[in-house]
């Protein structure tokens, strides 16, 4: 009889994995990205002594892509014409009930698609006295250690 024939390798034996191992795959989940510097002004990223741009990564690395994503206006990246909340849009709208929500609900909406959030959790929507937005948003990560562990955004959008 002709053919092909294969075998599997054996199986690895099972080892406990060490707690520089569990850092590193929990980094490896959560990402690495260039450090965004966000300010009420706006956003820049930070650059180290030696002019190269500085790391972000871990848990603050999945915090700066929401808060990314939250100030970016949809149409702004061509790439990816549905990504961003466009918060800054609503900066100038008229302070109302539903202009606020319909801004949280683009939140939530935006926040669901980013495959490391499992859901959102929180969003709180305040006018702020220099015409601008307070928004809080509380999210309940993807691979998380402990059920009751969540990652809270807080920004100023003027």
């Amino acid at each position: 009889m002709s053919g092909y024939s294969w075998s599997m390798p054996p199986a690895a034996p099972a080892t406990s994995t060490s707690p520089t191992e569990r850092v590193r795959q929990r980094d490896r989940f959560w990402g690495r990205d260039l450090w965004l510097d966000v300010r009420v002004d706006g956003a820049d990223l930070v650059t180290t002594a030696a002019g190269d741009f500085a790391i972000v990564d871990g848990e603050e690395c999945l915090r700066q892509a929401l808060i990314r994503r939250i100030i970016t206006s949809p149409g702004e990246w061509a790439t990816l014409p549905d990504y961003g909340c466009g918060a800054r849009l609503y900066v100038k709208a008229r302070n109302t009930p539903a202009t606020r929500a319909e801004l949280s609900e683009r939140i939530r909406s935006q926040l669901s698609r980013e495959p490391r959030v499992e859901r959102v959790a929180a969003v709180a929507i305040e006018s702020t006295d220099t015409q601008g937005l307070k928004i809080n948003v509380v999210i309940v990560p993807k691979g998380r250690v402990r059920p009751e562990a969540t990652v809270s955004i807080s920004l100023e959008v003027r």
